[in-house]
């Protein structure tokens, strides 16, 4: 069973100015510190060049190639360049959660979850169609008993082609995410807004849901447990992190004074 405190001077509302104000985190009464933007915008917008990129190599190689060269080197071309794209979105999905986790630490809680899976579905795309590509190419050598003169066949049924048809599918979904992702972006840096531990609202919303009905201890199913729990921990981890950093700070001030006096 729930614990239950009725007396009033316990009750935390929406009204309660005093009992908000002590719930505050400490931290808070320093940190007017300046706002740091998400300075995500230039790479994922680079990886989006980048398979746009792919796609022009594969389409311009399947169409210039010279006749009287190996037809089948703009297939295996398209294959390793897309193959080194994947590399450089993996180097820019550790960048980019980086730079959340430090969203994260500064108190943008509530973006931080609205952004974070957002910011990794590009790398999942690039992984989803490697294995697609190579799918295909395993399809392809064991459909063709002569690979290399499928190739040099003329029209449109190359596997080249096949190779870049499937590459403008990824490139065009890459584009409807990476644009939505920046856009939310670019909304966050543009609004700067205080972290969501010094809003009120988002305080007062949080007290709401930790301590609806005066209950501690017992929460109805129907409840979102898992989003304030998440809420929680992320609360927890900023106010560690701001603990750490005051305390260093503290520690500074201290040498300093004690510099001074001798």
């Amino acid at each position: 069973g729930g614990v239950f405190f009725n007396d009033s001077s316990m009750s935390i509302s929406a009204g309660g100015d005093d009992d908000s104000q002590l719930l505050q985190p400490v931290c808070g009464t320093d940190v007017a510190q300046k706002f740091k933007p998400l300075n995500t915008v230039a790479v994922i917008t680079l990886e989006l060049f980048l398979s746009v990129s792919v796609l022009v190599v594969a389409v311009v190689l399947g169409v210039v190639w010279p006749q009287d060269m190996d037809r089948c080197a703009p297939y295996f071309i398209t294959l390793y360049v897309h193959a080194a794209f994947w590399c450089v979105s993996l180097i820019v999905d550790r960048h980019i959660k980086q730079k959340h986790h430090q969203i994260r630490v500064n108190g943008y809680l509530e973006f931080y979850q609205q952004i974070h899976g957002h910011g990794q579905i590009p790398f999942y795309i690039v992984c989803l169609w490697n294995a697609v590509l190579l799918v295909l190419n395993t399809v392809f050598h064991h459909l063709y008993n002569d690979f290399r003169q499928q190739c040099s066949v003329s029209g449109f049924f190359k596997p080249v082609n096949y190779l870049s048809l499937f590459i403008v599918v990824e490139t065009a979904v890459l584009a409807c995410v990476i644009i939505a992702y920046v856009c939310k972006v670019i909304q966050f840096n543009r609004s700067k807004p205080p972290p969501d531990v010094l809003r009120e609202e988002w305080m007062i919303s949080f007290i709401q849901d930790s301590y609806s009905g005066g209950e501690v201890g017992y929460r109805e199913c129907g409840d979102h447990i898992s989003d304030l729990l998440e809420k929680q921990a992320d609360l927890i981890r900023y106010l560690k992190d701001r603990n750490a950093r005051l305390s260093h700070k503290i520690m500074l001030l201290s040498r300093q004074m004690q510099g001074e006096r001798t």
